[in-house]
């Protein structure tokens, strides 16, 4: 019984905790008008980094105060209300940040539940724009204030640059996910560049009169970031980021021979983006998008052309070593005599590929944040509705006076009901557990979107042992969709394609998001050069396109716009709506967050992309999109469990469980959960086979650690009893 024993032990401690915390509040409210009121102290968060494209920044002080200063008065919060001050420190790229560049202003808010607060950021702005002249990346600081509901535990600060955002859990002190790895590899900012600029020689001919010579081949600058050029793919997943590299291609140049070194083949367009791979360490060559055509910025005087282009690449976002292949094939060029091309263009060949080893800084370890000191502190005495206040405005800090007197006889009368009840609690959910009983779970919200998880088991997971439940419908999605979290399937074509190609051009074009998307990179990520389908010609290729857009119909995708782009329009999918519900849970908590993981996990129907062969969905590995989705519902399946675990809602672990286990078959933590949900029901029989399925997904040494964690239950019977 050493997991009872363990449950029962904190289940005393918390009752210890709240009796201790009615004490302290109530006393603090039995102090006459003279009483001390000291603002919580403000902590430094240990990581309170937010970064996006073109702004870094980070929340340097924290305090919940249920006083502040505003206006050079104390001022106290309103009745049910608390303040939480926090310090901004924010840079910019004035280069590129609006007004004075072309991309979009940073925004910021404060969000909890469903309310949304707007911040002025025109004093910082203000500040910033006065160091321009001075510097690329100014930086300034600013306090804020705000009043929010005593009892909110998820305030989440969020700072925005056009669609993408980043979020700080001004609670917590933690980001909230998702927060794309390659952000935050960087102390200085949102990018990280190669430790080293490799060089290579390759060797060129001309077919047509056997002409032979060679170019000189360096990297400029190589940047790995979260966002592509444009016209590049994006990266989608938060584990996943963009290398874009700049290289320079030379043609030897001697001034004491110029008939020698001025006879030399060079390319007329800079080398199609499919010529060029790159192999993270341990993974698959990745095609390279080639965006900004003619860019000769930062080339070589003796720039032969074959690389004025920028290359992107989608990269695991935890890249630090890798390969960089420029593969033999033809090229579009001409032969030069005395530095000067003989007339037309010709097909040149690349003879030998070269291949440039990349090097990255490592990956930091992620910091430990504390506890801050008001997470299980009694909440202040604005928290009463008997307190008297006064408003406060938007930023500030101070402190008050206290409210008047309280009867110590009804302080502790309070006590002793209110450590009662809890001791209450705690004997009916033993009740329960020993009984085997179901556990009930609160249900969502009358009208709520978001549905407890379904129900079932696939990828041979055996979960017959635990309690069984009606499935749940999961949140509803708008038709036409796609629906990648498990099997592929396509809901509400306009009529049913006859092709299979065309259902995989839409999974591409809906979860590669809004950017519209040139022909050449769509066809390089479906067909890559040297993948298991062969190419297909830019005839089939359009005729593709022509028969996706009859059967999604035509307002689902327009012809291609002025940029020669392609973009799906009003098709939703699963994993867009699992990632939104996720995003919800992770910026609340309690109910709320509950209900939003068993929505996003009701969505789960399998492994992503379960089933799919023959070289199909090629890019879906290639850009390691599936484990990103695996590990997301993993994530989620974890912290859905952890809560219920904590509530003690074994049932609805179970039901979690093996909501994750579909997707994610081999992970230990989640047969760890599962376990521990068994042992506490005390179900021997069902934890034995339990147990019996895991061996066949856990390697030997995490099976040690799964059943050191249930100790003696793994002997247990009472379920045969």
């Amino acid at each position: 019984m050493v997991i009872r024993a363990r449950r029962n032990h904190w289940a005393l401690r918390r009752i210890v905790l709240v009796a201790s915390s009615s004490v302290l509040l109530l006393v603090g409210l039995s102090g006459g008008a003279g009483a001390a009121r000291s603002p919580t102290a403000a902590v430094t968060p240990v990581d309170g980094r937010l970064r996006g494209q073109d702004f870094t920044a980070r929340v340097t002080s924290v305090a919940w105060p249920a006083q502040a200063v505003l206006e050079g008065r104390s001022v106290e919060a309103t009745t049910g209300h608390r303040f939480v001050v926090f310090t901004l420190q924010l840079a910019e790229n004035t280069n590129a940040v609006s007004p004075k560049g072309d991309d979009p202003a940073v925004t910021a808010s404060l969000r909890w539940g469903q309310t949304v607060q707007p911040l002025s950021l025109s004093g910082l702005d203000e500040t910033l724009n006065q160091q321009v002249d001075g510097s690329a990346w100014p930086s300034a600081s600013q306090e804020f204030v705000a009043s929010v509901p005593a009892g909110v535990h998820t305030v989440a600060l969020t700072l925005s640059q056009g669609s993408f955002s980043q979020a700080f859990n001004l609670w917590s002190l933690r980001r909230v996910e998702p927060a794309p790895t390659v952000l935050y590899r960087s102390p200085d900012g949102p990018t990280v560049s190669a430790a080293t600029s490799p060089t290579g020689t390759v060797s060129l001919s001309n077919p047509a009169d056997g002409f032979s010579s060679t170019a000189s081949v360096s990297v400029q600058s190589t940047t790995l970031g979260y966002f592509p050029p444009t016209g590049a793919p994006g990266p989608g997943p938060a584990s996943q980021a963009v290398l874009s590299v700049f290289l320079d291609g030379e043609f030897p140049n001697n001034p004491d021979d110029p008939s020698g070194s001025g006879h030399y083949l060079g390319a007329q367009t800079a080398l199609p983006g499919p010529q060029l791979t790159f192999t993270p360490s341990g993974g698959a060559p990745v095609t390279a998008t080639a965006t900004d055509i003619g860019d000769t910025n930062g080339k070589g005087t003796d720039d032969d052309g074959l690389f004025d282009a920028t290359y992107s690449f989608v990269v695991p976002g935890n890249l630090t070593t890798g390969t960089l292949t420029v593969n033999a094939g033809t090229f579009t060029g001409a032969e030069f005599t005395l530095y000067t091309a003989e007339a037309g263009t010709t097909n040149l060949q690349i003879v030998t590929p070269i291949t440039l080893p990349f090097t990255f800084p490592g990956v930091p370890t992620a910091a430990t944040q504390p506890t801050p000191s008001w997470v299980g502190a009694p909440l202040p005495p604005t928290a009463s509705a008997g307190s008297s206040s006064t408003r406060g405005t938007a930023s500030g800090s101070g402190s008050g006076s206290g409210s008047g007197g309280f009867p110590f006889w009804l302080a502790v009368l309070l006590l002793v009901v209110l450590a009662g009840g809890v001791v209450l609690v705690q004997r009916l959910r033993g009740a329960r557990s020993r009984a085997g009983a179901s556990a009930v779970t609160d249900a969502p919200p009358t009208g709520s979107a978001v549905a407890s998880a379904a129900l079932g088991s696939t990828n041979e997971v055996d979960t017959s042992g635990m309690a069984a439940a009606p499935p749940a419908a999961a949140p509803t999605i708008d038709d036409p969709s796609i629906r990648v979290l498990g099997p592929v399937e396509v809901h509400g074509w306009a009529s049913e394609p006859d092709r299979g190609v065309l259902e995989e051009l839409l999974c591409f074009l809906v979860l590669h998001g809004p950017r519209p998307m040139s022909g050449d990179q769509i066809q390089a990520a479906l067909r890559p050069l040297n993948g298991a389908l062969p190419e297909v010609s830019r005839k089939t290729f359009h005729t593709y396109l022509s028969g996706l857009r009859k059967a999604i119909g035509p307002g689902h995708l327009p012809d291609a716009n002025a940029g020669g782009g392609y973009q799906i329009v009003g098709v939703a999918s699963d994993w867009a709506t699992f990632e939104a519900l996720a995003y919800e849970a992770d910026c609340t908590e309690g109910e709320e967050a509950i209900s939003h993981r068993r929505g996003a996990m009701a969505l789960v129907r399998g492994v992503p992309f379960e089933g799919v062969t023959g070289g199909q969905y090629e890019w879906v590995f290639n850009e390691q999109l599936a484990s990103a989705m695996i590990a997301a519902i993993a994530r989620c399946a974890l912290r859905l469990a952890d809560d219920l675990f904590e509530a003690g809602d074994y049932t609805g672990v179970d039901d979690a469980v093996r909501a994750g286990l579909r997707a994610a078959p081999d992970d230990a933590d989640l047969w760890r959960l599962g376990a521990q949900a068994l042992a506490a029901r005390q179900e021997g029989r069902a934890l034995r086979r339990h147990l019996a399925d895991a061996a066949r997904h856990l390697e030997p040494e995490e099976m040690e650690r799964l059943t050191a964690s249930i100790g003696s239950h793994i002997d247990s019977d009472d379920e045969d009893r």
